[in-house]
C-alpha cells in the first residue's frame, strides 16, 4: 500500500491518536517517541529544585503580601540528601542523571522496569503508595511530579491529598 499522507503525534505517547482510523483512509499515522526527552527530563529537575527551595510557596506568599526571609521555610542541604523518580523509561533514566550534582542519591520507581536496571543507572525502588505517608510523618521533604495515574490527580483520592499540601508541586503533563 502506498502512503501519500501522514498524521505525526510529536510526543511519546499514542493515546491521542487512532492510528487505525488514517490508515482505513490510506493516511500513516505515528508518533514520535524520542519527542522532548531532554526537556521533558529538566523540566522534571526545575521541579524539584523549585519543590526543594520552595520558589512556589515563596511566590504565592510575597504576592499575598506576606513577604518574609524565614517564609516558606528555611533552605535544606541537598547535598546528604535524596531525590525520587518515579517512572523509568527513556525521560525516567535521562531525569536520574540530572540531580546527582545536587543529590546524594536517586531513588526510582517504575513497576515496569526491573529492579537490577534501576539499580544499575544509580536507582533505588521506592513504593509510590508511601509517598502521602513519609510527606505526613516528615521522612519526605518534598514531592513534584508532572505525570500521575490516572492521568488526572483530581481522579485519585490519594493524589487529590497530595495536591493539598504546600510540600508537593505538579504541573499538568507539559
Amino acid at each position: 500500500m502506498r502512503v501519500d499522507r501522514v498524521v505525526a503525534r510529536s510526543g511519546v505517547g499514542v493515546d491521542n491518536l487512532n492510528a487505525p482510523l488514517p490508515m482505513s483512509a490510506g493516511i500513516c499515522g505515528f508518533n514520535v517517541p524520542d519527542y522532548c526527552g531532554d526537556e521533558v527530563s529538566t523540566r522534571s529537575l526545575a521541579l524539584l529544585l523549585a519543590l526543594e527551595r520552595q520558589v512556589s510557596l515563596q511566590d504565592r506568599l510575597i504576592r499575598a503580601n506576606a513577604w518574609g526571609i524565614y517564609r516558606g521555610g528555611l533552605p535544606r542541604r541537598t547535598a546528604v540528601r535524596s531525590a525520587g523518580i518515579v517512572g523509568f523509561g527513556r525521560i525516567g533514566r535521562a531525569t536520574s542523571r540530572k540531580p546527582q550534582p545536587f543529590y546524594q542519591r536517586a531513588y526510582t520507581y517504575d513497576p515496569h522496569v526491573p529492579a537490577d536496571v534501576a539499580a544499575g543507572r544509580g536507582g533505588r525502588l521506592v513504593d509510590p503508595a508511601a509517598v502521602l505517608d513519609a510527606l505526613e510523618a516528615g521522612r519526605l521533604g518534598g514531592f513534584g511530579s508532572d505525570v500521575f495515574s490516572p492521568e488526572d490527580p483530581n481522579a485519585s483520592p490519594v493524589t487529590r491529598a497530595l495536591l493539598e499540601r504546600d510540600d508537593v508541586l505538579v504541573s499538568s503533563h507539559a
